[in-house]
């Protein structure tokens, strides 16, 4: 699993990797069930220089099962992915884009 979490949601740093990552835990359904995770950090500059930080978290422990900037690059390619499917069905629901079913 791989998610992007909010920056602003603090999780504390349980051991720093070598790769520049960090293991966390989350608390479970109950207060005393915990669940490890890895949080990969980083930031991307646009062209005016400003940049925006990611968090990501994953199930995935070991950076050298799973390298962080692996990681960074699916979930962009994920995010973009996401992005044309939603162009797409906004799209489909303007005059004269109709599919054969009729829904998008």
């Amino acid at each position: 699993m791989l998610w992007r979490v909010s920056t602003s949601f603090t999780l504390p740093i349980i051991t720093r990797l070598s790769d520049g990552t960090y293991l966390s835990q989350l608390r479970g359904k109950r207060k005393n069930q915990q669940v490890a995770v890895r949080v990969i950090e980083y930031s991307i500059r646009d062209e005016d220089g400003i940049s925006e930080v990611f968090a990501l978290i994953t199930n995935l422990l070991d950076p050298d099962e799973a390298p962080a900037l692996e990681l960074a690059l699916n979930y962009s390619q994920q995010w973009h992915i996401e992005l044309l499917f939603r162009l797409v069905n906004v799209d489909l629901r303007t005059p004269g884009g109709i599919l054969r079913s009729r829904s998008p």
